[in-house]
């Protein structure tokens, strides 16, 4: 039985108002030791909800269907569909909360031409009194007062009521003798383009996941005052592009932009699409970019300048020979990652600094001019920035005229950014460690990971340590991730706390090795096989066996004076860093 969509709750003494859940539809059929949990239409969903199933279990009776809703409560006690969400992406699912509204069947009896009143009384019989924590809970209601009862719940934050008419009989389908009123609510979204609506051009939006990434959250109507209008057709004339900023179909008779505008959209609460939604006011408008000054001073930015000893910058014909030469072998883990690139346009200086993305620190857009790509990617702080990245050897020299001397990346993929297929442990010795001891580490790893079926790969990084790289299928989030190269290093540094340890400030190591987790998160980022060091000796990250590895005195082992050894090295060594694995749990 579902309820009818209403303006306003209905008033009169002969209603009853529950608060409407944002959850899952489902009913629980229960018969002896078989439970089973069914979704609105139709599919079981049992091994999800097995928590809920087994709290059933408990009640007082031989068989019975309920019918409710599942949730996750907030700290307020209001459900929160993206906690739910989240919580069933777990393997198990344990904060489940199902709100029991309506039973239908008990212990044989058919008793959905009872009163509404009744089979809740029956319900709540069943279900006894309501107690923190428990997995089964009774829906509670009020009788009258409908619109009083909509504005305290519309006030607390909850999705709206459901209005059952007292004597009615449970029946399928949609009906007048259950209605249901909506809050609204107002949030902010980013727009990805625009369409052509009944009434008026709608915006098309997308909302940000708790993981920063953007879904497509539906369309708004765009009413704004005319000075507000035209400032926004105007930004989106600007931001106007050929490429879908998400991976969607493109809806007829609509354009794309880059998504930097943010909106503030009054719409129905709790529907995962945007339901009524209108547009209510600009939360950000990018600025309007002023030409570059070409012969301004060097520095854009706060960004932090790092100073590297004499020498440390290669030579820029030596750099541009190797990297034309070693460029189809480091494409393969460099292509199509979001790059950090570290760059010494004051090498004479000493001066380099890290370009995290187009714009941090500010450069000329000539300055990373095609074949070097770009993709943008939200950021924490709201705003958009678009993030470099190549696909080609021609893009990889092209970074070389931008005073590029290292190569970083993310661990993802510009197809699917959020979704990373590698991670990279860091094994960084505090001062006065030998290589000696970085390799036991790196061997100690490596085994560890074998333990758990995973197949790992040494890297020489060219500074002090050795990159413990993992590949694998990209499945899981960023959180994920990263939740998996902490657990696992905080497994080892606490079965080895005098040799390992997590604290990332280096007058607390005190001769033990940093187990780096930390390059494994979102717009974090790890030197890529084959990128040159801007150290002195020039200096290479490496791919090496792990029989070789014991035989290797130093991690900067290789240079780019050795440029046919590497290609050699390369050709032997082509399958490195390939593995077809999943990553596992680990609690």
């Amino acid at each position: 039985m579902m309820p009818a969509l209403v303006d306003s709750a209905p008033e009169g003494p002969d209603w009853i108002h529950e608060l409407k859940y944002d959850g899952y539809r489902t009913q629980l059929a229960l018969n002896g030791g078989n439970r089973r949990a069914y979704t609105r239409r139709g599919h079981d969903w049992s091994h999800l909800y097995a928590s809920v199933l087994a709290a059933a279990g408990d009640l007082d009776c031989q068989s019975a269907l309920l019918d409710g809703e599942i949730i996750v409560q907030n700290a307020h006690g209001l459900s929160d569909f993206a906690a739910l969400r989240a919580e069933l992406a777990r393997k198990k699912s344990r904060d489940l909360v199902f709100m029991a509204f309506d039973l239908l069947h008990l212990d044989g009896t058919d008793l959905r031409r009872q009163p509404v009143q009744e089979r809740r009384q029956r319900l709540r019989d069943l279900l006894s009194a309501n107690e923190p924590g428990r997995a089964v809970q009774f829906s509670d209601h009020v009788v009258g007062d409908g619109p009083e009862f909509f504005e305290l719940a519309e006030q607390s934050g909850a999705e709206g009521i459901v209005s059952k008419k007292l004597g009615s009989r449970y029946r399928s389908g949609t009906s007048q003798s259950w209605l249901k009123t909506k809050a609204f609510a107002e949030n902010e979204f980013v727009v990805i383009g625009a369409a052509k609506g009944d009434l008026a051009p709608v915006a098309l939006l997308a909302r940000e996941t708790d993981d920063r990434r953007l879904e497509y959250a539906g369309a708004a109507m765009v009413t704004f005052a005319e000075s507000e209008r035209e400032r926004f057709w105007r930004t989106m004339e600007r931001l106007a592009t050929d490429k879908s900023p998400l991976h969607m179909k493109q809806p007829s008779e609509s354009s794309w932009v880059r998504p930097e505008i943010r909106l503030r959209v009054r719409h129905l609460r709790g529907e995962e699409m945007l339901r009524h939604a209108t547009v209510k006011g600009i939360s950000y408008l990018p600025p309007e970019k002023k030409p570059a000054n070409r012969g301004a001073a060097k520095r854009y930015s706060s960004e932090p300048v790092h100073h590297v000893g004499p020498g440390a910058v290669p030579l820029p014909e030596l750099l541009l020979s190797y990297y034309r030469r070693m460029g189809p072998w480091m494409l393969p883990f460099l292509a199509d990652r979001p790059l950090n690139l570290f760059r010494c346009p004051r090498h004479d200086f000493g001066e380099c600094l890290f370009q995290r993305n187009r714009m941090h620190p500010p450069r000329p857009e000539s300055l990373f001019p095609p074949p070097i790509r770009d993709i943008p990617v939200l950021q924490k702080n709201g705003r958009t920035e678009r993030y470099l990245y190549i696909d080609s050897v021609e893009g990889l020299l092209a970074c070389l005229d931008a005073d590029t001397i290292e190569f970083h990346a993310w661990g993802s993929r510009v197809e699917d950014i959020e979704r990373p297929d590698r991670i990279a442990i860091d094994l960084d010795p505090d001062e006065g460690l030998d290589f000696e001891e970085v390799k036991r580490t790196a061997f100690e790893v490596r085994d560890h990971l074998g333990s758990i079926d995973l197949e790992s790969f040494a890297l020489l990084t060219g500074g002090k340590g050795i990159h413990v790289v993992v590949p694998f299928t990209p499945r899981g989030d960023w959180p994920e991730v990263r939740h998996f190269a902490e657990a696992f290093c905080t497994i080892l540094a606490q079965a080895h706390p005098q040799r390992f340890t997590l604290e990332t400030r280096k007058d607390r190591r005190h001769g033990r090795i940093f187990l780096d987790y930390l390059r494994n998160q979102r717009t974090s980022t790890a030197i890529m096989p084959y990128s040159a060091r801007a150290r002195p000796g020039a200096p290479v990250a490496a791919p090496v066996e792990w029989d070789e590895l014991g035989g290797i005195e130093t991690p900067q082992h290789f240079t780019v004076s050795d440029t046919p050894q590497l290609i050699k090295r390369a050709r032997r060594l082509r399958h490195w860093g390939q593995a077809d694995q999943s990553l596992p749990k680990l609690k």
